[in-house]
């Protein structure tokens, strides 16, 4: 199923557009971590976030996405954010970055690096170079068994000099054998 998804934006909001995808990226970057620390008050801001930002930029589901990983924040439980995972599929047929590694970073939080490669390069490809997808992409590639194309993403993003999420993981992985 390759559907394209359509998204009509408030003209008022065309400009801030860039911002809400970068920080749904950053939002991702997040909520990998606050998922391994089981840090679930850090997870029900973000989710609150996607939930009141989605609509206004047209991503409604983005909108459902964020209410689901509120309320899995509130349980504390990680079955939900895996229904959020569920939902986000939908993002995998966009030719939209943010959209894509968005999903890809899900995909990577819940250890199925398999599944976040194939999006992430998709995201890369497509996007305008771009540290925190680059790092993304890296970390992935590393997680999957491919350590040298990993380490040369994860370099590239650190050499970029943009402040990232968790750089000291990444440095970490580049120190890596």
């Amino acid at each position: 199923m390759n559907e394209t998804i359509i998204v009509k934006v408030d003209r008022e909001l065309e400009e801030l557009m860039p911002l809400f995808l970068e920080t749904r990226a950053r939002d991702m970057a997040t909520l990998q971590a606050s998922l391994a620390s089981h840090d679930f008050a850090a997870m029900k801001v973000v989710g609150h976030g996607m939930k009141g930002s989605g609509g206004a930029f047209g991503f409604d589901l983005v909108t459902k996405i964020g209410d689901i990983i509120e309320a899995a924040a509130i349980k504390g439980d990680k079955a939900s954010t895996e229904r959020a995972l569920a939902l986000a599929g939908r993002l995998a047929y966009s030719r939209n970055p943010g959209h894509l590694d968005s999903l890809g970073w899900i995909h990577y939080q819940l250890g199925q690096y398999d599944k976040a490669v194939p999006l992430l390069e998709k995201a890369v490809a497509l996007s305008a170079p771009s540290p925190l997808l680059q790092l993304h992409l890296g970390k992935a590639l590393v997680k999957s068994g491919d350590p040298v194309r990993g380490k040369e993403f994860i370099q590239r993003a650190i050499d970029s000099k943009a402040v990232l999420p968790r750089i000291e993981e990444a440095r970490a992985m580049l120190a890596q054998g």
